[in-house]
């Protein structure tokens, strides 16, 4: 116990912003996601109240993410935010993570929207970086609007591109 409080203040002094510190490296995403294990299996998301509440905007689109997955979202909040970006923020050894976008998220067509939030539950649930992008992807770093189109028109390959891999 005395080493996770050390570790934990360790994580809080080193990076308690949450930021992700390397999601374009598989081992800098690979050392932020056992420390978010270590922090779940000690229970830290217990004794750490948070909110992981999803914004009822795109509960929807959640549920659509979770019949294709399989099960629950539940250790993922999704957050409406003054960001100016959207980003998977993962809080470590508190155990628990949250997607967060900017107002503007809201304005953009409900596909494009779908293509983002499924971009971020990559990042936070399916443990995955970004990648090179030599196939149209939808964990590509940017996207554009002619691409988003291609993913959105081509739904079945890009979910199967997700969650299987290129």
């Amino acid at each position: 116990m005395r080493i996770l409080l050390i570790l934990l203040a360790y994580y809080l002094v080193s990076c308690g912003t949450g930021e992700i510190l390397d999601s374009d490296t598989s081992k800098g995403f690979a050392l932020e996601h056992k420390f978010y294990q270590a922090g779940r299996k000690a229970g830290m998301h217990h004794v750490f109240m948070h909110d992981n509440d999803i914004d009822a905007r795109v509960k929807d689109m959640i549920e659509e993410f979770e019949s294709y997955l399989g099960e629950k979202v539940s250790h993922v909040g999704v957050r409406i935010t003054d960001h100016t970006i959207s980003k998977c923020r993962n809080y470590g050894l508190l155990g628990y993570k949250r997607i967060t976008y900017p107002a503007d998220y809201l304005k953009l067509p409900k596909g494009y929207q779908k293509i983002r939030l499924f971009h971020e539950l990559g990042h936070c649930v399916l443990n995955q970086f970004h990648n090179d992008c030599s196939v149209l992807n939808i964990m590509c770093s940017e996207l554009n609007n002619e691409e988003m189109d291609s993913l959105l028109e081509d739904w079945d390959n890009t979910i199967d591109l997700l969650f299987n891999g290129i």
